[in-house]
């Protein structure tokens, strides 16, 4: 492939040609200016941990570093008004990004995936590749106030309109976004970059992870400035005494068929989360978490702005959309075809659509740890905190889980079953649990019906009561403690 450096010989005539491009002549583009009249920013926040940081942090964006728009904002014009429109073009560019952002050197490039596609339906691709150049232009305009970064031991909210959304995830396409400041724990992969290379046993799924993100585009034509997304980030401000909970244990329903989570869009949808959130959608990662995000695609934007989760903190995302019917896991995963739902509304202006994102402990290497009292706690209150959900919201939602913490982090299908449970009854909540994959569901079904009608505390105390030695036998175990059995 060739590569050479595109010259630009008059900057303010191709910024007339961007400011005609998006109808905005004699209005001012520049969002230094509104931001230096108002320096307020629109988001609401408390800080438990005042010591924690002195200073937030807000999201840097391409504009924001002067020598990388300079280099961007020219390539993205020319794409978006089709006077570059060859898929040589397109690659050549998002290799300009990659280098200039630091992401990889040239010589290291990998995007053969993005190839791959581009050919099997290069006109359809060429088309819409210009639209997200144009997206990805709207950064100059969309954001007039800075994003802030979710920090650590903050109780903070966001909210970030559906085109703004847009533009960030073209900006994350295009890999032109610049590194945030180094004091912040932000995931590791923020763009594309790492989706588009061939890998030795992922190509298909990360094809699907690029086809539902090209779906997204294909259907965000219509996204508005008015509907909303929130990022909520949940800092647990209290411990609870699990010992002194006197409420009885809450509705449990048993879901037997091979549902998924986003088929109850009126709960609280639970996300196994990574504690950086995203886990690996934008890497090689495909299991619940990054099947949920590509599934809707907004909540990917959370990775550019959310510190990493402590052990008592949650993610809520409300007003994510669905756009991706998907099927398989892991290298099975495989992007089936649009889907559209039934779009109801909060009085927000948000869909009514609730992401709940905890992160389990990590247990591969020592998973005897997990029955210890610290690591039970632990767990309970990350899960409280999460099925705490939004206190803003109208409506009071049942939730929906499943074998949270299981699979890759070694977690016990029992005990995380029955600590969610607990958690759920704290919080007041009824529970629906997918029991995927779950060994002996009869025996689930049988220690339900026993322990139902228990107090909160008495089955806490029996679960932070386990030793190792009820390892193949949790639900005994517990039955013995409560003398039921």
């Amino acid at each position: 492939m060739k590569y050479f450096i595109l010259k630009i010989v008059n900057l303010s005539e191709m910024q007339r040609n961007i400011d005609e491009f998006f109808g905005l002549k004699g209005r001012a583009a520049n969002p230094n200016q509104n931001r230096q009249q108002n320096s307020d920013p629109p988001n609401r926040y408390t800080n438990p941990r005042q010591n924690y940081h002195q200073n937030d942090a807000n999201l840097r964006l391409p504009h924001h570093t002067a020598g990388l728009w300079r280099m961007v904002k020219p390539r993205l014009l020319l794409i978006a008004t089709k006077q570059k429109n060859t898929v040589e073009d397109m690659l050549e560019y998002i290799c300009d990004f990659i280098v200039e952002t630091r992401l990889a050197y040239r010589n290291t490039i990998n995007i053969e995936l993005l190839v791959r596609i581009f050919s099997e339906n290069e006109a359809e691709m060429l088309d819409l590749l210009a639209k997200i150049a144009e997206y990805a232009l709207e950064v100059e305009f969309l954001f007039n106030q800075p994003v802030r970064i979710l920090r650590k031991y903050q109780t903070v909210t966001i909210d970030l309109s559906q085109k703004q959304i847009r533009c960030l995830l073209a900006l994350q396409f295009w890999c032109c976004l610049p590194k945030q400041e180094n004091y912040l724990d932000l995931p590791k992969e923020y763009t594309f970059f790492k989706v588009f290379g061939a890998t030795q046993d992922r190509n298909d799924s990360q094809i699907a992870k690029l086809k539902c993100l090209f779906n997204y585009f294909r259907r965000s034509k219509t996204a508005s400035e008015r509907v909303k997304l929130s990022f909520l980030r949940r800092c647990l401000e209290f411990t609870p005494d699990w010992n002194e909970s006197r409420s009885q244990m809450s509705n449990l329903i048993i879901i037997e068929e091979q549902n998924s989570m986003e088929d109850y869009r009126d709960k609280l949808m639970i996300d196994f989360a990574n504690a950086y959130i995203g886990g690996g959608i934008l890497s090689t990662g495909c299991v619940q978490e990054e099947i949920m995000f590509a599934k809707h695609i907004e909540p990917i934007v959370a990775m550019l702005f959310t510190e990493k989760l402590e052990d008592k903190e949650a993610l809520i995302i409300v007003g994510a959309q669905r756009y991706n019917e998907t099927l398989g896991y892991k290298q099975s995963f495989e992007w089936i075809r649009n889907f559209n739902e039934d779009l109801s509304y909060d009085n927000n202006e948000r869909i009514d659509s609730y992401i709940v994102c905890i992160d389990a402990c990590n247990f591969a290497g020592n998973v005897y740890q997990q029955y210890f009292p610290k690591f039970v706690e632990r767990e309970l209150n990350k899960a409280f905190i999460g099925f705490m959900g939004d206190p803003g919201d109208m409506k009071w939602r049942d939730i929906v889980t499943g074998r949270w913490g299981c699979g890759a982090f070694y977690g016990n299908e029992q005990l995380k079953f029955l600590i969610q449970w607990v958690a759920a009854s704290g919080a007041g909540r009824n529970m629906y649990f997918l029991p995927w994959e779950m060994k002996n569901v009869e025996q689930l079904l049988e220690f339900k019906e026993l322990v139902q009608n228990m107090q909160v505390s008495e089955v806490a105390q029996a679960i932070l009561k386990l030793g190792v030695n009820a390892e193949h036998g949790i639900f005994n175990e517990v039955l013995r403690i409560l003398r039921l059995i």
